[in-house]
């Protein structure tokens, strides 16, 4: 799956769902990416119009074609799938998606995500989007109780692979507390999720 890696929104969010793409056995990469150009075919403005899927077959999917292919291989999203196949309905994800792709970067603009210089002058550490923190919020009035435990209570819960991390030969458990403020995902606040009281149980 290639896509614009000059567009915040692109490329914030294409690479979030790639362990998704993964699954399907699709890879992603930039579009600006040195070998696309070559293996696609194209001029630079031609490449970077629309999110492309290369197959192994040889065919290319474009555009709106490219999320129909993903969602209806995935249980979760069919039902979307079927309402993009339907007649009107597929016309205007058709529509919808071309308005988004035609302003993606006045999109990745308004919600602050960053975008890398086009392809052309852009140097390959210049191609590499910007990572924006996903989750930022501030931790207030912080509260820790630490206590001791037998370490058998803990060892079934320790995940496999890992063992339980000791301090001075005992094991501790956590009880934390805290507010949680000023909270936002990818840089927007989220109505009635701003401020929130978290306790946690920790070992």
């Amino acid at each position: 799956m290639l896509y614009d890696a000059g567009c915040g929104v692109c490329a914030r969010w294409v690479p979030f769902w790639a362990p998704t793409l993964g699954r399907l056995d699709l890879a992603i990469a930039p579009l600006q990416a040195p070998w696309v150009a070559a293996q696609v075919g194209l001029s630079d403005d031609a490449l970077l119009a629309d999110i492309r899927l290369l197959l192994r077959d040889g065919r290319q999917l474009v555009g709106a074609d490219v999320y129909r292919y993903v969602m209806r291989r995935r249980w979760w999203a069919y039902p979307f799938y079927l309402l993009t196949v339907t007649p009107g309905l597929r016309w205007l994800f058709d529509r919808a998606y071309r308005a988004f792709a035609a302003h993606r970067l006045r999109f990745s603009a308004a919600c602050g995500l960053d975008q890398v210089a086009p392809r052309t002058t852009a140097t390959p550490a210049e191609r590499v989007p910007a990572r924006r923190a996903f989750l930022t919020a501030e931790w207030r009035y912080l509260v820790m109780l630490n206590y001791e435990v037998d370490p058998g209570l803990l060892v079934a819960l320790v995940p496999e692979g890992t063992v339980l991390d000791l301090w001075q030969g005992r094991a501790l458990v956590s009880v934390v507390g805290f507010r949680f403020l000023a909270t936002r995902t990818l840089g927007v606040r989220v109505p009635f999720h701003r401020d929130v009281v978290e306790v946690k149980l920790r070992f």
